[in-house]
């Protein structure tokens, strides 16, 4: 019921975040930790997606093979997975700097909540990208131990990228949300405006990923530059393959995304640290 590829999409920020927020490497036990609070997260929040969406997703045709609908998987047993996660991720944030606990029930909240706003307003995909970079600002306060306006900007980056490509992913269910009234932008404003929305949204993204280089360490300026170039040509793949092969679920091009843009970070802070060293 879980994919992996799911946490693909914030895991690779998350860690890009941790190692923006701080010149040092984090412990292992606090990565330990982060990681943990992540997927617990991530798990609990698509849980409950399944639940409180199982009657929805038994209609569409292209989620009705999902385990709940189909009866693989009870409600109830569902429910206990989620709860378990909820629990391992209060444990998390017990070994994390203080914010994290105080922001605990906001996260309980955000995750609970996406699942009903589609039913509510078309603008619930810059809702659900503001709750899954939420790892992106968990990541970076659970490093620094604050809020700063450095992880503001880098995780409303990540909003509205995710946004961009949660509104693609609605293409596939226009007509299904037509028909039962479930609000998106696709719905409300057609296909080809979605596209330009989409669009609209990640060039905002790129603004906030460019306003976020004011307050990373200078030092690091260069990689975050060259991560962000990597990410930005990837994107114009992605709408390329959009338009032309009307592709509306790119998971291996959009993960490829954060990978790189971690991995270009990761190597960069490696080469910083052991310049510096020398």
């Amino acid at each position: 019921m879980i994919k992996i590829e799911h946490t693909l999409f914030s895991a690779p920020f998350m860690l890009s975040a941790i190692l923006l927020a701080k010149e040092e490497f984090p412990s292992f036990l606090t990565l330990f930790w982060i990681v943990c609070a992540l997927f617990a997260t991530r798990s609990c929040a698509m849980t409950l997606n399944r639940i409180i969406d199982a009657n929805l997703d038994s209609l569409n045709p292209r989620t009705s093979s999902r385990a709940i609908p189909k009866a693989i998987l009870k409600k109830s047993k569902a429910l206990l997975f989620a709860l378990f996660n909820i629990l391992l991720l209060f444990i998390a944030t017990l070994n994390l700097p203080p914010i994290c606990l105080k922001l605990f029930p906001l996260a309980i909240l955000m995750i609970s909540l996406y699942s009903y706003l589609k039913f509510w307003t078309y603008l619930c995909h810059f809702f659900l990208g503001l709750t899954v970079s939420g790892a992106v600002l968990g990541g970076w306060i659970a490093v620094s131990g604050e809020i700063s306006l450095g992880a503001v900007l880098f995780t409303l980056a990540n909003a509205f990228r995710i946004a961009s490509f949660d509104i693609i992913y609605a293409i596939q269910d226009f007509d299904f949300d037509k028909k039962y009234k479930i609000q998106s932008i696709v719905s409300k404003f057609g296909i080809e405006k979605a596209i330009i929305i989409s669009l609209i949204s990640n060039l905002i993204s790129f603004l906030f990923f460019i306003l976020t280089t004011r307050f990373i360490n200078q030092e690091f300026l260069f990689p975050f530059i060259l991560a962000l170039i990597s990410l930005s040509i990837i994107s114009f793949i992605e709408y390329f393959k959009i338009i032309k092969e009307k592709n509306y679920q790119n998971f291996f091009i959009n993960a490829l995304g954060g990978i790189i843009f971690f991995i270009i970070l990761f190597i960069g802070k490696l080469i910083i640290k052991k310049t510096f060293s020398l």
